[in-house]
């Protein structure tokens, strides 16, 4: 429900800050883990709002907290977008290769 509520404000594409606080209320606080769905999930809905709101030192950093707990494609592919983005282009190639290399195994 956090996140669906969280979600709609966010859409809403002038409730960014609104979701962010939601989030927040749900993650990162000694007593949760990134382990546990619902937080995760609100760590990557926060790093979207982040993303929305241009804060992109943000938003990275909710997308490798993520990714350092569990491997993502969506999650790599949005940490590859900041950083083309933010004009490094070496790292967003790196990651967006990751998720080539990670696809074409899963196929075979």
């Amino acid at each position: 429900m956090v996140i669906e509520i969280g979600h709609f404000l966010s859409n809403r594409d002038t409730e960014h800050d609104r979701a962010i606080k939601l989030y927040n209320k749900y993650i990162l606080d000694k007593s949760n883990e990134l382990s546990d769905p619902v937080n995760y999930m609100a760590l990557v809905s926060r790093g979207i709002a982040f993303f929305w709101l241009k804060e992109y030192g943000k938003s990275g950093k909710d997308f490798e907290d993520t990714l350092a707990e569990e491997s993502s494609n969506q999650v790599a592919y949005n940490r590859g977008s900041i950083y083309a983005i933010t004009r490094n282009y070496n790292k967003a190639i790196n990651y967006y290769k990751a998720i080539i290399k990670q696809l074409f195994m899963v196929v075979k």
